[in-house]
């Protein structure tokens, strides 16, 4: 990203045109604005015929002409933008700007930003500060960031293109020292710390990712070269010619009047911009989808109450299940799809899908959003978990709750502290898969509905997880913690040891079973912080091995992300974007479902923010 201020030059024939200078006094031929990503895609495509230096120069000239003759529209409003813009102001500080409002908001405290790039997911940016040189990762949002490098490689003297980047998948940030180029790769190191790669040569002027572990740099001699690999093992490959660059989301170009528009508007409030950056564009909000499944939430009604939504796998919109006054919590799908359970204030409540044969079942105590149920393979039965420990009822209401287990909560015993939470019965419903909490840090574990009796897994490598058919567990965790990445397989008949699946490099967030038997784990690209490109590896067998189910550009970006099979093979993935957490800790935002043969991503338009989402059984 070049950081650069405007001056007047003038070019043969005497007309005046714009010129830039990069912070620092260096001087810059218009003709580096055209490897300027946000202005090069603007006017025009590169391609592999594009050998000769002096045909740039001559499109260089052409362009200056052009805009010098072509003066500034009457400014008209030019909202709704078709995506959210960032600038850099004069002051090195970074504005936001609305896309339908153009309300500017500024993203970043620091008033010493050099330069700039926001994430392939449009949640997170990546930035550099000087004089130190620090690179910093962060939410757009806020609530979470780290940094990169504290005392980085200064950025090269002669920048003439952007300078720091994301790759596609958002797993490195490449950014251009006067050596070569930096490469980070996010969460690849021991116990997900940040792997860092010198690739020497240059000096370059800028750079672009062209693919998930390929990046383009660029001399001042316009020689391009490709960086290839990743997993710490890159190559290093001169091209002949300069690369096919993609399409600009946005056409746009930098001018002194601030962000012109391919329309001859100036976005308001960008006069005097060093750099701007286009978000992703917004996705597509559609009211439904086919679906592998039904897919289940929980999201506001009409009265602002939390209510569980049913999204048709028909592609028909939305429908509420529930109608309480009270806001629904937790929930729970029986087997078959043809009952609900879930908890509103206090109350345990039963009923068919379509609202009849309501009945409550139970008072939990105590629950402060932590309270979980589910049904038995039978229908007949629910397991459920509140402040005081593991319940059964029966689902017809015909008896009062039965205790299984009890918290131990004795603070001033704090060995002594026991918590069992999340119930998930066994295909036989003859066992509880639970969570045990502690003081510090929580194991699964599994009960027997019969006796009471509980078997502890020794090993806290994960606490997501679900029964395998041959009645063995499934475990997973998707970063470092009290947990590491990772699929594992448990056996309650030997509690004491675990097999590896995939191992602690594959951030795992869910996985799932076809009909016809294979194992599905959807994977992040990274188990370190920042946006996660989720990808699907398929195994013949639970032990795999697991490979790509598709290319590695297969995919998109969600957060707390739920994979579901059709039996047609479709996968879909229902996740959240635009997370936020309540005073609880509890997370909601905007419902959005990945197609992740194709990439299409849509968001749902479900009135409110949704939490808990659930496929259908």
């Amino acid at each position: 990203m070049m950081v650069c201020e405007p001056i007047q030059t003038r070019l043969p024939g005497g007309w005046q045109a714009l010129a830039l200078r990069r912070a620092g006094g260096q001087r810059l031929p218009i003709a580096a604005i055209l490897h300027h990503k946000k202005n090069l895609q603007t006017y025009m495509k590169e391609t592999g015929a594009m050998k000769q230096h002096h045909l740039i120069k001559t499109l260089a000239v052409t362009l200056g002409l052009l805009t010098a003759l072509a003066p500034v529209q009457a400014q008209e409003s030019v909202f709704p933008l078709p995506a959210d813009l960032y600038i850099l102001t004069s002051e090195h500080a970074l504005l936001h700007i609305d896309a339908v409002t153009g309300e500017q908001t500024p993203i970043s405290e620091a008033q010493n930003m050099a330069d700039f790039d926001v994430a392939p997911d449009g949640e997170w940016l990546v930035y550099r500060q000087f004089p130190d040189n620090a690179v910093f990762a962060s939410q757009i949002a806020g609530g979470s960031g780290f940094a990169l490098e504290l005392d980085a490689p200064p950025p090269p003297d002669a920048i003439d293109g952007p300078s720091i980047a994301w790759a596609p998948d958002a797993a490195a940030v490449a950014y251009l020292t006067p050596g070569g180029v930096r490469i980070a790769e996010l969460g690849s190191g021991e116990y997900g710390a940040t792997e860092f790669r010198t690739i020497q040569g240059g000096p370059w002027v800028d750079l672009e990712w062209t693919g998930p572990d390929t990046l383009v740099v660029r001399d001042a001699q316009n020689r391009y070269t490709q960086i290839a690999g990743g997993d710490g093992r890159w190559t290093v490959e001169s091209l002949e010619h300069a690369p096919v660059r993609a399409e600009a989301a946005v056409p746009a170009s930098l001018i002194p009047e601030g962000v012109l528009l391919q329309t001859g508007r100036v976005v308001p409030g960008t006069a005097g911009a060093l750099a701007y950056e286009w978000a992703p564009p917004s996705l597509p909000v559609v009211d439904g989808v086919i679906l592998p499944d039904n897919l289940y939430y929980i999201a506001p009604d009409e009265t602002s109450t939390p209510q569980v939504w049913q999204l048709p796998k028909t592609g028909a919109p939305a429908r509420p299940l529930t109608s309480e006054s009270a806001p629904v919590l937790a929930y729970a799908v029986a087997p078959g799809q043809a009952q609900i359970a879930y908890l509103s204030g206090s109350s345990l409540v039963a009923a068919n899908l379509d609202g009849t044969e309501r009945r409550e079942l139970a008072t939990l105590q105590a629950t402060d959003g932590r309270a979980a149920l589910n049904w038995s393979p039978d229908g007949a039965q629910i397991a459920f978990s509140d402040a005081r420990g593991l319940w059964l009822v029966p689902a017809d209401g015909s008896q009062s709750p039965c205790s299984l287990a009890q918290n131990v909560t004795d603070e001033q015993n704090i060995s002594s502290i026991q918590v069992y939470s999340d119930p998930r019965w066994s295909p036989d419903g003859t066992r509880l898969l639970v969570s045990i909490g502690f003081y510090e840090g929580a194991v699964l574990g599994v009960l027997d509905v019969a006796s009471g009796d509980v078997i502890q897994f020794s090993s806290m490598v994960a606490l997501d997880g679900c029964w395998t058919d041959n009645g063995r567990v499934l475990t997973w965790a998707s970063e470092w913690g009290y947990v590491m990445p990772g699929l594992y397989i448990l056996d309650p008949a030997a509690p004491d040891t675990s097999q590896t699946a995939l191992d602690e490099r594959y951030a795992v967030l869910d996985v799932a079973q076809t009909a016809s038997g294979t194992w599905l784990a959807l994977v992040g690209s990274t188990t370190g912080l920042g946006p996660r490109f989720l990808r699907v590896l398929a195994g013949e067998t639970v032990a795999g091995p697991f490979t790509p189910v598709f290319d590695r550009a297969a995919g998109g970006f969600a957060q707390m992300p739920q994979l579901a099979a059709g039996p047609d093979g479709q996968l879909a993935a229902a996740g959240l974007r635009a997370i936020q957490y309540n005073e609880r800790g509890s997370a909601s935002g905007n419902l959005v479902v990945i197609d992740m043969r194709t990439s299409e991503t849509v968001r749902v338009d479900t009135g409110g923010p949704v939490s808990a989402i659930r496929w259908g059984q």
